[in-house]
């Protein structure tokens, strides 16, 4: 299935149509990766997590999958309950 424009206009328009479109997906991602942030801050991770996650946002589990990850890399996991907070750098960390 291919496109064939019929015209500038009509290249503009689905432009402008595709911007829209991922710009809404791009706000759903980052609505739902806060969400799932706030979770796993609350909660923890526990088995069949990302599952119920995926049912529960209507997406696949690969997708929950990638969240968890892109959260969890810029996060620390407590050692003794297993929930995550926010990494705070000061500038010592930084340079360390």
């Amino acid at each position: 299935m291919s496109w064939h424009p019929e015209s500038w206009d009509e290249i503009c328009k689905r432009a402008a149509g595709r911007k829209h479109y991922n710009s809404v997906r791009r706000q759903q991602a980052t609505l739902r990766r806060y969400e799932i942030r706030e979770h796993l801050r609350k909660d923890g991770g526990y088995h069949g997590l990302q599952k119920a996650l995926a049912a529960q946002y209507k997406v696949s589990r690969a997708t929950i999958s990638k969240d968890v990850k892109a959260i969890t890399q810029s996060a620390l996991r407590c050692a003794a309950c297993g929930r995550y907070r926010e990494k705070i750098e000061t500038d010592l960390q930084r340079k360390a």
